[in-house]
Formats: structure tokens, sequence, C-alpha cells
């Protein structure tokens, strides 16, 4: 398996390895602004949140693919996202079924609320 070279990843929690700096947009962001934004980080996914609560996620595919006057709710997925509480191995599992290179980390006992993000560097970083 994949995950079989790093030892720990099933030990490691995401809410210590994650950021807690979350940079995401909201419903009525502009795709172009959400696009110029991704690019500008590096990422391939956007968490979209409204009052702290992760409403749902944004990738760069689907900007390239819209009108950049759309506002991010018309391009938006479902969310996708670890608990703060899964395991290391649970969150690299996810990227790598969805192809995303990080994810957002919400605390459900608080009603989805967004606590940080997990990349794969930060889960490889740990990797002993």
């Amino acid at each position: 398996m994949l995950f079989e070279m790093f030892t720990g990843l099933e030990m490691a929690k995401v809410k210590d390895l994650m950021s807690k700096h979350i940079v995401g947009v909201s419903t009525e962001t502009t795709v172009d602004s959400a696009m110029r934004l991704a690019k500008s980080m590096h990422v391939n996914l956007i968490p979209v949140i409204s009052d702290g609560r992760l409403e749902g996620v944004a990738l760069q595919k689907d900007f390239e693919a819209a009108d950049g006057k759309d506002k991010v709710k018309k391009v938006m997925h479902e969310p996708l996202f670890v608990e703060s509480d899964n395991s290391a191995e649970q969150a690299a599992k996810l990227m790598v079924e969805n192809a995303v290179g990080r994810l957002p980390v919400v605390d459900s006992k608080k009603g989805m609320r967004c606590v940080g993000i997990i990349s794969s560097t930060d889960i490889v970083k740990s990797a002993k």
C-alpha cells in the first residue's frame, strides 16, 4: 500500500499536524478572485467558509471551466474535509482518493466549524 512506507500515520492526529491559518473564500466571492487566490497559493482546493463554518470546497479545475464573473456558490462542491481527531493516514487517503493536496479540517462538535487546513506536505513532514 502507498502509505506503508510511512510509519506512525495511523497514530498521528490531524489536529497535531494542521495549520490553524485558514485562507478561504465566501460563496459570494467571484470565480476570478478565487482562482487568483488558488494560483497565488499554489493550491487546487479552496475552502468555502461562511461564519466560520465550512460550506463547501472550490476546486481550481472548476474555476477554469466557469465564467470568471460567476460566484463561487455556482461552482463549489459539497464539503470535502477531515475532522480534527482523524488520523493523518485517513487524511492522506482522502487526499489521494480525491486528487487534492490539502483538506479543510473541521470540528463537527462545533457545527462544522473550520479549525484548520492539513496539506500533504504537513503529513509527509510528520512521517518517520
